[in-house]
């Protein structure tokens, strides 16, 4: 194949129809053409709630030109994170603006474990696109920059990194009563020896995960290599429809603090963590609330 230009287009400025070629790399086509003919495109990044559980994130395209333009491969070009590839897709921007989402997968952020709020490094859409009636092409469109949506997911994978060094938070094994179930929030060590104060914790819509007692619920202790807290799961409804439809069911925030020695000197900001699921307290609680609910079994 022949070496023609790549189209360069920005999400803040659109590429006017004669404008000049502005990089030199390998293309789709076999001959040059001037670079962004015909094409006015910007992209944005959004998640919704679907993206969270999928770790995806939507990329938002409009194309501000005359014809309609097809997408078939996306990639995201974002420094601040790893395990980022190329989706293939067959997306159609109509003209005039509209807006058309194609979620692709952000990866997992690049942190060193000790700071959690690192800003994003400037990031990029590459996506192959054909104009109607003309060839693919293969164009660069730079995100906004600095991107709050980026440093949120940084932020967010850099405060698990950061707690993850000092322990790991789970449930412990589940025991039935009549209204549902008796547990344990398990603290175990991780590599830093840190206090680790567990602030507080919460359910989700379908579930009421609660911890008696006064907040915060308990801290494991330099040199302590466990910490198991009571807690008790009950259903937080009991609908058919709200189960069928809920997207995150198992997902439970917990807030955290962490001190450089003890329990009350050095300490750092609050960090936000889900409490890591297991597969048997998927089974565990969706058996319960089956139970009390008087819901149908799961599969049947």
């Amino acid at each position: 194949m022949g070496r023609g230009r790549t189209v360069v287009v920005t999400a803040v400025a659109a590429v006017a129809a004669a404008a000049v070629a502005v990089g030199a790399v390998a293309a789709l086509r076999e001959r040059s053409e001037p670079a962004g003919a015909g094409l006015a495109l910007r992209v944005s990044v959004e998640q919704y709630r679907t993206d969270e559980v999928a770790r995806t994130v939507e990329v938002a395209f409009h194309n501000d030109g005359p014809l309609p333009v097809r997408v078939s491969r996306v990639d995201l070009e974002l420094p601040s994170f790893e395990g980022t590839g190329p989706v293939t897709v067959d997306a159609l921007l109509p003209p005039n603006g509209l807006r058309v989402d194609v979620p692709v997968p952000f990866g997992t952020g690049r942190c060193d474990g000790v700071h959690t709020s690192p800003r994003a490094a400037a990031s990029t859409v590459v996506a192959d696109v054909a104009p109607e009636g003309g060839q693919a092409r293969s164009l660069r469109l730079a995100l906004a920059d600095p991107n709050p949506m980026l440093d949120k997911l940084l932020h967010l994978d850099c405060e698990a990194a950061r707690l993850h060094r000092a322990a790991s938070i789970h449930f412990g094994d589940w025991t039935a009563y009549p209204g549902g179930l008796h547990g344990n929030l398990v603290v175990d060590r991780g590599e830093e020896d840190t206090a680790v104060r567990v602030d507080d914790l919460t359910g989700s819509i379908m579930y009421t995960i609660d911890a008696p007692g006064p907040r915060p619920l308990g801290t494991l202790a330099p040199g302590q290599r466990r910490l198991a807290i009571p807690v008790t799961a009950t259903p937080g409804r009991c609908d058919q429809h709200a189960l069928a439809e809920i997207k995150k069911p198992f997902v439970f925030p917990a807030w955290v603090t962490l001190s450089q020695r003890g329990s009350g000197d050095g300490e750092m900001e609050q960090l936000y963590t889900e409490i890591v699921v297991s597969d048997a307290d998927r089974n565990a609680l969706d058996t319960m609330l089956r139970r009390v609910c008087r819901l149908q079994p799961a599969g049947s």
